[in-house]
């Protein structure tokens, strides 16, 4: 092995270790908005000082479709202060109807993505460094934007809503 081959070596190993840094980034941008389909990142939606409660759902999971006024009342009793809801559909472009549908039906106004199947799973999973189970689905981040939390499955907005009154050293 001569010194061209190390030198093409280092080279592919460089490009290989800075597309694995840019790839959460791609992710995180594949994402569009509900009601505009303008390119969006969860990323966009994070207040300093402000906790960021994720939940990935579908349109057609029948806890999301329980829980949505949850999600709703929670956003608003801590919008304006402490907290805020992002959520994050994996209808995909095929379903965009069935997901705008569903925030009508429930009456959320609080801002929505919508992304492919695929690039939730792959978003929660470089997110959380665990597997992707399903929906819902819930990422936690604090106020200086760490993750917090995480959760595959249902959890009540009273358990994150505790969460983070104790991380926050306040009672509820």
């Amino acid at each position: 092995m001569g010194i061209p081959d190390i030198t093409y070596r280092i080279r592919g190993l460089l490009l290989a270790c800075l597309v694995l840094l840019v790839q959460p980034l791609a992710l995180a941008t594949d994402f569009r908005q509900l009601d505009d389909l303008s390119p969006a990142s969860p990323e966009d939606y994070r207040t300093p000082g402000q906790w960021l409660v994720v939940v990935m759902w579908a349109s057609d999971c029948p806890v999301c479709n329980l829980e949505a006024h949850a999600y709703q009342d929670f956003h608003f009793a801590h919008s304006d202060h402490d907290a805020s809801v992002l959520g994050v559909f994996l209808d995909g472009s095929a379903r965009i109807e069935e997901a705008r549908a569903f925030v009508r039906r429930h009456g959320v106004e609080y801002p929505n993505l919508i992304g492919e199947p695929a690039l939730v799973a792959e978003f929660y999973m470089a997110e959380a460094a665990t597997p992707w189970v399903g929906t819902p689905s819930f990422l936690v981040y604090g106020p200086e934007g760490d993750l917090a939390a995480k959760q595959a499955g249902a959890v009540p907005m009273e358990i994150i809503e505790r969460f983070i009154a104790s991380r926050s050293g306040r009672s509820i």
